[in-house]
């Protein structure tokens, strides 16, 4: 029902655009419930812990883990031919643990379950279909010995 709703409104009256402003302004910005406290991605217009309608939107560091990644070597997103790429999805543990997907960038070799993410903030370019990103990039001391974690 969200996506329905986000397709017929204006771009600022969508329920996630409190996210992408945050990420114009450099800031990580994740839904919260004002009731009960619950962290909640991907944004949605109640909920779910409490039923409430009351949410607002947290600024948290853009510090995560690798939940799961996974290597892509086909262009799904036509025009993107910066291949392979590989897609992370991030668990923030100071957002409750929720998980948000993103891409790996700068050293992408042997990325591990468990490695330590740096969000980088980057202003919209056409690439990004005019809406500013968040990537990831592996912060020292991430595992690169194989193990994982």
């Amino acid at each position: 029902m969200t996506k329905e709703r986000d397709e017929t409104a204006d771009f600022a009256q969508r329920v996630d655009a409190p996210y992408w402003d945050g990420l114009a302004h450099s800031e990580l910005r994740v839904q919260q419930c004002s009731d009960c406290g619950y962290w909640q991605w991907p944004a949605d217009w109640r909920c779910p812990a409490c039923g409430s309608y009351e949410l607002g939107w947290s600024p948290v560091a853009p510090e995560g883990v690798i939940y799961s990644w996974i290597r892509t070597h086909y262009p799904f997103v036509p025009g993107y031919h910066e291949l392979p790429y590989v897609s992370v999805l991030v668990e923030l543990p100071a957002a409750g643990h929720v998980r948000m997907m993103g891409l790996l960038v700068g050293d992408t070799t042997d990325p591990h379950i468990g490695d330590p993410l740096a969000g980088e903030f980057a202003a919209a370019t056409s690439a990004t279909r005019d809406l500013p990103v968040l990537r990831w990039r592996k912060q020292d001391g991430a595992a690169n010995d194989g193990a994982g974690r």
